[in-house]
C-alpha cells in the first residue's frame, strides 16, 4: 500500500526507504514498554522484580489477584562458547524434532528464494530493457 501511495512521487524509492525506518524506530519505543520476563527474573534470583511484573500484568488485565508461588531457581551451570550453543540447539530440537526440522527447512527455503530473487532481479530487469541509470530529461 505504501508503495502504491508513493508511486506518483519522483524518486519514490528514497521515500520508501525513509518509510521503512518508521517500524524500526517504533520497535525501540514499543520495547521500552514491554516488561522483562518474570521467568527470566526468577531464574536470575530477582524474585521481587518478577512479582512486580506479574502483579502489574494481572492488574492491567483486570483479573482477580490470587496467591502464587515462584519456585526457587534451579542452579544452572553457566557455560560459554560452543558448549552453550550445543546446549541451546539440543533444547530447540528436543521439543519436536520433525516440527523443528520442517520450520528450519521452510525458513532456509524462504531465505534462499528471497536472496536468489534479489540477486537475479537486476539482470532480469536489464534483460527486459530497464536501464540501470535514469533516463536523461527530454529538452524542451
Amino acid at each position: 500500500m505504501v508503495a502504491t501511495l508513493l508511486l506518483p512521487l519522483h524518486d519514490n524509492w528514497r521515500w520508501m526507504l525513509a518509510v521503512m525506518i518508521v517500524p524500526a524506530v517504533l520497535l525501540f519505543w514499543v520495547r521500552r514498554g514491554v516488561p522483562e520476563s518474570p521467568i527470566y527474573l526468577a531464574r536470575m534470583g530477582r524474585e521481587a522484580e518478577a512479582r512486580a511484573v506479574i502483579d502489574d500484568l494481572v492488574a492491567r488485565a483486570g483479573a482477580t489477584a490470587e496467591q502464587y508461588v515462584i519456585p526457587p531457581a534451579a542452579p544452572r551451570p553457566r557455560r560459554g562458547g560452543l558448549a552453550a550453543a550445543v546446549e541451546q540447539l539440543r533444547g530447540v530440537w528436543s521439543f519436536n524434532p520433525s516440527l523443528t526440522g520442517m520450520v528450519w527447512l521452510l525458513f532456509c527455503t524462504v531465505l534462499l528464494v528471497y536472496y536468489a530473487a534479489l540477486s537475479w532481479m537486476p539482470s532480469i530487469l536489464r534483460a527486459q530493457g530497464w536501464a540501470s541509470t535514469p533516463p536523461s530529461p527530454v529538452p524542451r
